[in-house]
């Protein structure tokens, strides 16, 4: 299997230490970027979405709806209810 970069998509790329996660990291030589291949992001189902929502119309804090839905704070954070 022949390594891209995502963001340049050149084919010379080098193992460059793990993440603080245990994953593998790589680096692109020629647009210096690092990144994580096979990255395992989870998408939020709509009904989450929706039950979010509630929790943001209740004016339910930012840290319990994280521990409440399972979701990231820094998602909850980022979450903007008029782009979906």
């Amino acid at each position: 299997m022949e390594l891209k970069c995502s963001y340049c998509e050149p084919a010379y790329i080098v193992k460059n230490g793990t993440t603080r996660h245990d994953k593998q990291n790589h680096k692109c030589k020629n647009c210096n970027r690092q990144f994580v291949i096979n990255l395992n992001n989870q998408l939020i189902s709509a009904t989450k979405i929706k039950l979010i929502d509630k929790f943001l119309l209740e004016r339910m804090y930012l840290r319990a709806i994280n521990r409440v839905a399972n979701i990231s704070l820094a998602w909850v954070q980022c979450y903007d209810s008029n782009v979906l």
